[in-house]
């Protein structure tokens, strides 16, 4: 037995030496050597070397070169090139043999060696690493050899090659079935491709991203679909537009708009014969014939069917195609061939059904075309037909076929189709085997069926919270932009009253004198004060609410990364309503006292349910107060409570409690938030600056709100820190407009 590089591309290995190869102006004994070892090297991959020599015949020649590195110059490149993929081979062996750790050692051996400017070849070696620790079950593994090799390339600022990797994690999470992974991967390519304004290559994202998103039945698949074609419109890559309106069928499927699926189809086939490509019109004929098939005109499907089959090859079924046949046409005419059959089987024409789908198997079978497999369809025919025997060899091979693709839904029909057979046979050991099998994967398909119903209520989370950070952002620079506006208009109206009040007063000059001017002035100066302090404080409310979503929403995070679908849903409904609340409340400077605590309850509840009920609340209002009437600045105790929360119960062992009150004292109204903690002297839990300084931003914002409450009412207005025994307490004071 002979051993040759397997699907990894043996043509691709032998190149990436050769191609380096720069031959010096005076050829030392080194290079004649390293030229030697190159020769050598092509006879690992044209199966020349029998599989038992192969360890040992890779073995020396890695530590031949590495002995020869020593003495070569300019040539090193090429001995380093050479040495990356003699490790490469190495574990292409180890693979083949199933040891996995060791095929992982060659691969970080290869990159370890690998020289500069060889960032795609290194890609596809991480990618070769991160396949290795999938099959084995170490998915994390995977990823992170994946993330490794993109912060790599980054820092080298190889565009290119951090295009391939994202490619390369797209299909391996396709390949292990990880879909909502392979969104992300391309949600990160189509930011590259939209970035490098390279429209043909955002097209392919586009239609993989639908292909996606139609695999798990996401409505957002027709939008990725439709951006996918009008991108290959713009290139004029008349294919890709082609490839995306059959997927626009496809997802349209999805919404059941039949409508605008026939549309759509329409659209396609006149397209097809402007374009005079009779793979492409044929399939757009296939397309319409299912279509047809599926609202049970089958007499139109068969002629549409017919039409398509006679562009590809012939009307008749025993047709032999010529030699050098492009694969699109093979591919048409074997799905053409199989879909007359069944539509043969609807219209109770067996005969002809057999006919064009034994047609239909036999070039399947020839060309190895997976998509196209109509042996189950054979089977169940023949054992309605009563020709048993025929209908055990299409269902054993259906079977063999469904194993090894890993496609569970052909073995399940595979293996009921199998029962019966036996079970009509009186085989009862086999029909039960059957039986049994049909049972597992049974439970196997609604399994799975359940996962990727759980990954889209995933990606449909993910989706909203992103629309949700996006809206918020949206909003936030709208009201930026109002209130800038709003600032130009009170400078103009103010340059506009100065120069009114020049000319009054110097029409008035002899009369007015000095007095009247300076009361002017002064009356002017404190109304343009009040004003700008009204602005000033929507400016700081406007900075306090981007650091309150920002927390709320690690809240959010938190639930999504445990793989908590439903406790994400639910607390990201309440998130939703708390800031419906924040918005609306943020357009005022002040608010009902009842609409701010049933913003901070909401806020409580949610920082209660992220930490895992580590605390409770109680929140507490003097009943003298009339909560509808008194007005306070919006959620200005938050950043004490988010404190509370956040470093008072921070390093508690034990369940903690905090209090928020409410009471009225003379004219002032203190608000109050208190907690059972570890009080502000004990030491840090944690020692992340961020958080820090994210406190002392909030404190300060507060102060400066609480400064210009102060200045627009003419009362004081503070805060001040009591430590307790245990615990801390916070005690915030607002005056009170009408308090006597």
């Amino acid at each position: 037995m002979r051993c040759k590089i397997g699907g990894h591309g043996a043509a691709l290995w032998a190149a990436a030496c050769l191609i380096t190869w720069v031959a010096p102006a005076t050829a030392s004994a080194a290079s004649a050597d390293l030229k030697a070892l190159l020769a050598r090297a092509s006879t690992l991959s044209n199966g020349s070397v029998p599989l038992g020599q192969a360890h040992k015949a890779v073995a020396t020649m890695i530590a031949e070169v590495e002995a020869l590195k020593a003495g070569l110059g300019p040539e090193q490149r090429v001995a380093d090139s050479l040495l990356m993929e003699l490790h490469i081979r190495e574990a292409f062996l180890y693979g083949s043999e199933n040891a996995g750790s060791r095929a992982r050692a060659s691969y970080r051996a290869a990159l370890a060696i690998a020289p500069t400017g060889m960032g795609m070849r290194s890609s596809d070696v991480r990618y070769w690493l991160a396949e290795s620790h999938w099959k084995e079950g170490r998915q994390d593994s995977a990823i992170a050899t994946m993330e490794a090799g993109s912060k790599a390339l980054a820092a080298l600022k190889d565009s290119a090659g951090m295009r391939q990797m994202l490619w390369q994690e797209e299909q391996l999470r396709t390949r292990f079935g990880d879909h909502r992974g392979a969104i992300l991967a391309c949600q990160r390519l189509l930011k590259m491709d939209q970035a490098m304004g390279d429209r043909r290559n955002e097209a392919y994202t586009q239609m993989a991203l639908a292909r996606h998103a139609a695999r798990i039945g996401l409505e957002a698949a027709f939008d990725h679909a439709q951006s996918a074609y009008k991108g290959f419109e713009e290139v004029g890559d008349a294919s890709g537009a082609m490839s995306a309106i059959d997927l626009l069928i496809t997802t349209y499927d999805i919404t059941a708009q039949d409508k605008q699926v026939l549309q759509l189809i329409t659209d396609g086939l006149k397209r097809a014969e402007d374009r005079g490509v009779a793979a492409d019109i044929a399939r757009f004929h296939d397309r319409m014939g299912r279509f047809r098939m599926r609202t049970k005109e089958y007499a139109t499907a068969l002629s549409h069917h017919r039409q398509g089959l006679a562009l590809v090859g012939g009307s008749m079924p025993g047709v032999a195609l010529p030699g050098g046949t492009s694969g699109a046409v093979v591919l048409r005419r074997a799905e053409l061939l199989r879909d007359i059959g069944l539509c043969w089987i609807a219209l109770t024409r067996t005969d002809s059904a057999l006919l064009f789908l034994k047609a239909s198997d036999a070039l399947a079978e020839q060309e190895g075309l997976e998509d196209v497999d109509p042996t189950v369809d054979l089977g169940e025919l023949s054992f309605a037909q009563g020709a048993f025997a025929e209908a055990l060899r299409y269902g054993e091979r259906a079977l063999n076929r469904g194993r090894a693709r890993n496609d569970l839904s052909l073995v399940n029909r595979a293996s009921l189709l199998l029962y019966e057979v036996y079970k009509q046979r009186n085989d009862t050991r086999a029909a039960l085997r059957m039986h049994e099998l049909y049972q597992t994967t049974s439970d196997s398909l609604g399994r799975e069926q359940f996962r990727m119903g759980l990954m889209k209520r995933q990606i449909e989370t993910d989706f909203q919270a992103q629309m949700l950070a996006d809206s918020i952002e949206s909003a936030q620079a709208v009201e930026r932009e109002r209130l800038g506006a709003e600032v130009a208009r009170l400078e103009a109206a103010q340059e506009k009253t100065r120069s009114r009040l020049l000319l009054i007063v110097g029409a008035l000059v002899l009369i007015a004198s000095g007095v009247f001017f300076w009361l002017d002035r002064k009356r002017r100066k404190e109304r343009f004060e009040k004003e700008a302090a009204h602005l000033e404080t929507q400016a700081l409310r406007s900075q306090m609410n981007p650091h309150f979503i920002f927390n709320a929403l690690n809240s959010i995070n938190a639930f999504v990364q445990k793989n908590e679908p439903d406790k994400a849903a639910a607390f990201l409904s309440r998130f939703a309503r708390l800031m419906r609340l924040v918005l609306e409340n943020s357009r005022q400077s002040e608010v009902p006292l009842k609409d701010d605590l049933e913003a901070l309850d909401n806020y409580l509840h949610l920082e209660r349910a992220r930490s895992g009920e580590k605390f409770d609340y109680t929140i507490l209002v003097d009943p003298t107060i009339d909560q509808e009437e008194v007005h306070v600045p919006p959620l200005v105790i938050q950043p004490f409570v988010e404190n509370a929360i956040w470093h008072g119960m921070a390093g508690k062992e034990e369940k903690g409690h905090i209090t928020l009150s409410v009471q009225r004292r003379g004219s002032e109204l203190v608000m109050a938030i208190e907690d059972d903690g570890v009080g502000r002297h004990a030491p840090k839990v944690t020692s992340q600056e961020t958080t820090q300084k994210k406190t002392s931003l909030a404190t300060t914002i507060t102060k400066a709100r609480l400064d210009l409450v102060q200045k627009q009412k003419g009362k004081p207005a503070g805060f001040k820190y009591i430590d307790l025994p245990q615990g801390t307490r916070v005690e915030l004071s607002l005056p009170i407009d009408g308090a006597g």
